[in-house]
């Protein structure tokens, strides 16, 4: 562990022990980074999550839950088809705005922490994600119909992409009320505004949350063009466009020399 880290969970341990409101509110939290920058040569990184608790909460009878949600996308999910012998894309379903990123992680299983209902209510763990198709009709189908079977392969895609994850068990304790949990970001993490949620539960219930800002973005000359590519998307098309034509134009020179 980094002396940043060493001494954050130091100073996290210092403020739960001797501030009242800190006390007050149960629970204490902090990020090892609040600003992860995508440059050209990003290859994923890890940030430590760590906390405390206050003395009036029973370390016996506590556990807890970090969740981690990136940026909202809207996904098309689609259905492959075996149509005279050729695979085609059959049906397909909107979902309006499913997580960009989404990890998990917790003391032990989550069906033995609280209700499927307190779960449910703040989309805790990837059975509960509320993944809204943009049709309204497309919402009333039954259990079993083809919409599950769609919002089970966006999670599974999700999984094989590195941007789902349940990490059951793993938040580890320092201490009887100090803890720690590390984040995963990889390469491929969409860019955008996230939060950490840190939910503290005792006895099936929810007694303390905390909520943390983390932005995930492109910085520097990277940052500049994806600006651009965003906010006119027509002009850099054709700017992509005649730079492409002037490199296959002089490397045709080139080779027609040699």
């Amino acid at each position: 562990m980094s002396a940043r880290w060493l001494g954050g969970l130091v100073m996290c341990l210092i403020v739960a022990a001797a501030s009242p409101r800190a006390n007050a509110q149960a629970l204490v939290t902090d990020l090892s980074d609040y600003h992860v920058a995508i440059t050209s040569s990003f290859t994923g990184t890890q940030l430590l999550l760590f906390g405390a608790f206050g003395r009036n909460i029973d370390p016996t009878n506590t556990d807890l839950i970090v969740v981690v949600r990136g940026p909202p996308q809207k996904i098309t999910m689609r259905r492959r088809a075996r149509e005279f012998g050729v695979w085609v894309n059959a049906d397909k379903i909107e979902f309006a705005s499913a997580p960009g990123y989404y990890q998990v992680a917790s003391t032990k299983n989550l069906d033995g922490l609280a209700s499927n209902q307190l779960l449910a209510r703040n989309q805790i763990g990837l059975r509960y994600l509320k993944l809204d198709p943009v049709t309204p009709e497309v919402a009333l189908a039954p259990a079993g119909a083809p919409l599950d079977e769609y919002r089970a392969a966006l999670i599974r895609s999700k999984i094989r992409d590195g941007l789902y994850r349940e990490d059951i068990g793993s938040v580890t304790f320092v201490s009887p009320s100090l803890f720690r949990q590390t984040i995963y970001i990889p390469a491929n993490v969409p860019i955008g505004d996230y939060r950490v949620e840190v939910y503290l539960v005792s006895d099936g219930d929810i007694v303390s949350a905390q909520s943390s800002p983390l932005f995930i973005g492109k910085t520097g000359s990277e940052r500049e063009i994806s600006l651009f590519a965003h906010r006119w998307p027509l002009a850099f098309g054709l700017i992509a466009i005649v730079l492409a034509l002037i490199a296959g134009f002089a490397a045709g020179e080139i080779f027609r020399k040699e």
